[in-house]
């Protein structure tokens, strides 16, 4: 959390970024969203983990192209 409150706003500015260019690693990443939260039943509660888990991978990615996901 530190580096978080070191750098305001920089996660929201990554999460907020379009993904304007084609990239592997967005597609595996909502593929491999929705397979981690499957044994959820709760449709709601699942599409909220999900969603979570995407931003925080792709900010990821958005901060690391170079390393990717995979």
């Amino acid at each position: 959390m530190a580096m978080l409150d070191q750098n305001p706003g920089y996660y929201d500015t990554l999460k907020n970024l379009a993904l304007d260019y084609p990239s592997p690693d967005f597609n595996q990443i909502e593929i491999d969203a929705i397979r981690t939260y499957a044994s959820i039943t709760n449709a709601e509660c699942r599409k909220d983990q999900e969603k979570r888990l995407t931003e925080v991978l792709h900010a990821f990615v958005q901060r690391n192209p170079k390393m990717g996901y995979f």
